[in-house]
């Protein structure tokens, strides 16, 4: 293990300390660990909207929806998430508990959620996620020409 690596382990591990306010020499590495969860990515959407964001295994879903809140500016409790088609109903439950984790949710591949809000009679709305884009295909003359004609013949 590289000195950097350690230092960094080091520092993490006092930043925890006073998060948690406890002495954590006393913690294993496997205990630290699940304390200190990494983040999640996910990507929101809803209709033509997405949404992108990070948080952690251990955030709980209201704090998700106050981030939500932050950028439309529909409060929490008029927002219901979906996960694969599954309403998300319990705010005091973490992303962990719903099945994200660094394993099924990277930033180069996010965990969808689905968004819906109430409408005014307090009813919710479907559940309505716009088909992302495709590119054009590209005009033929970008188009990757026959590989032989390409090839440069060898000098004589």
């Amino acid at each position: 293990m590289s000195c950097e690596v350690v230092r960094d382990f080091r520092s993490s591990v006092l930043l925890l300390s006073q998060y948690i306010g406890k002495r954590v020499e006393k913690f294993t590495v496997v205990q630290l660990i699940k304390l200190y969860k990494m983040d999640v990515f996910l990507m929101i959407r809803r209709d033509k909207t997405t949404i992108f964001t990070d948080a952690k295994e251990t955030t709980p879903l209201i704090d998700v929806k106050r981030i939500i809140e932050g950028i439309t500016k529909v409060p929490p409790e008029n927002q219901r998430l979906f996960r694969e088609d599954q309403p998300m109903t319990d705010d005091n439950k973490t992303l962990g508990d719903y099945g994200m984790n660094t394993n099924n949710a990277k930033a180069q591949d996010p965990a969808t959620l689905g968004l819906v809000y109430k409408k005014d009679d307090g009813e919710w709305e479907p559940l309505h996620i716009e088909p992302l884009s495709t590119p054009p295909d590209l005009p033929d003359v970008m188009k990757q020409q026959d590989s032989a004609q390409h090839v440069e013949q060898p000098a004589a």
